[in-house]
């Protein structure tokens, strides 16, 4: 069971293309949970790409600090989703090399957080299309019905 996912840097890159419009710019990334959500540095700190609120916050100062939050079940819960991952393991969902976790249908947009909602997508391809909806969603006020989302091969 893998909580963590390896992507080379051109695939980290093509996959914060549609997430510009977050101060994402002089950050490196460096690991993936296996939702495809990014750590980043930065110089002052470990930040954390969140894909269910398409947000960008800061985790800690150092990636020793990381790994110590990382090996606490806590952490591991929070940043990692183990307790999603093992229950879609238990079902048999297995992400091939290039794969992530992915909602069928986003949280932000009404998707529920149950194992029918879930599927696996090539990391890069859901990266963008999430980036892009949670741009458009972005300043909407919670409840706003949405009737039309917009898509851009990046």
């Amino acid at each position: 069971m893998e909580f963590i996912r390896s992507f080379s840097c051109e695939d980290f890159l093509a996959a914060l293309e549609s997430w510009t419009w977050l101060p994402i710019e002089g950050m490196s990334p460096f690991l993936c949970n296996a939702f495809g959500e990014i750590f980043l540095e930065a110089e002052d700190g470990i930040y954390f790409l969140a894909i269910i609120d398409g947000k960008l916050d800061k985790v800690c100062d150092t990636k020793e600090e990381l790994q110590h939050i990382l090996n606490t079940r806590e952490g591991q819960e929070h940043y990692l989703w183990s307790v999603v991952i093992k229950a879609n393991y238990d079902l048999g969902m297995r992400p091939k090399e290039n794969e992530v976790f992915d909602f069928k249908v986003l949280p932000a947009l009404g998707g529920e957080l149950k194992p029918e909602n879930i599927s696996l997508c090539d990391f890069i391809v859901t990266s963008n299309i999430t980036g892009q909806i949670h741009n458009q969603i972005k300043d909407l006020p919670p409840g706003t019905p949405i009737s039309e989302i917009n898509l851009e091969e990046t």
